[in-house]
């Protein structure tokens, strides 16, 4: 762990990697958001976050922007790693996580109001900034699971899945039990059995019978009251006697 801590330390002295969060007007808005969402208001959550999302940019060849759920100074040595060891580097900005979050309320609100393909296009645009991360493949897999784009779906729950492996080990992330750190209502966990969940149901669309049954015995081995999987395992019995 030492030579992993060094390695960090000598990426951050020699790949400088700016510091940058967005305005307190995007953490504000939100805030905003996150209330108007579980007061049921989704019809209000455009309203809220436009004005940021406005001025949000993209990312260009030129320039990145990259936010992780790894906390504190240990996420943004983890981004200025991978940014100093990318194939080709580019000038590579951490921000916080504001900006993929606002765009994943206005997903989950604009799935609500039937809109599936703005709230895919919102998680793909979130992703640009959080690369495979395990909240915005998750959501943007069940987007994609009912827009009928099953091989889609099945690449972002894969995703999400080594997204949770990838973080389980991360500084703050790492207790487990009633320590468990939660990222939107979630454990790491319950993000994995979530994925599991997910690619169960995508192999089922896709008569993958049994690779499908396997991931649902993976999501009972991390919690063997999962109701959901327990039905799916059901379904699948009874799919394999027709």
């Amino acid at each position: 762990m030492r030579s992993l801590a060094l390695l960090l330390l000598l990426v951050a002295c020699t790949h400088r990697v700016p510091a940058a969060r967005p305005p307190t007007g995007d953490d504000i808005a939100l805030q905003q958001a996150i209330q108007a969402l579980n007061e049921h208001r989704c019809p209000d959550v455009g309203g809220i976050v436009a004005p940021s999302l406005e001025r949000i940019p993209h990312n260009t060849p030129e320039k990145v922007y990259r936010a992780t759920r790894i906390p504190g100074m240990s996420g943004v040595l983890m981004v200025t790693m991978q940014a100093a060891i990318a194939p080709n580097p580019v000038e590579t900005l951490v921000v916080s996580t504001a900006w993929s979050d606002l765009l994943y309320v206005k997903a989950y609100c604009d799935a609500e109001q039937g809109r599936l393909e703005d709230a895919a296009a919102s998680l793909t645009w979130a992703l640009e900034y959080m690369p495979d991360d395990l909240v915005l493949s998750s959501e943007l897999g069940f987007t994609l699971a009912s827009l009928k784009d099953f091989e889609g779906a099945l690449a972002r729950f894969d995703a999400a899945y080594a997204n949770v492996v990838y973080l389980e080990g991360s500084p703050g992330l790492d207790k487990k039990g009633d320590k468990a750190p939660r990222i939107w209502g979630d454990t790491l966990v319950g993000w994995k059995g979530r994925a599991l969940r997910g690619r169960g149901f995508v192999l089922v669309e896709l008569a993958r019978l049994d690779e499908a049954e396997k991931t649902y015995r993976e999501a009972l081995a991390l919690d063997p009251s999962d109701a959901q999987s327990q039905k799916e395992l059901q379904l699948i019995e009874g799919l394999k006697k027709r």
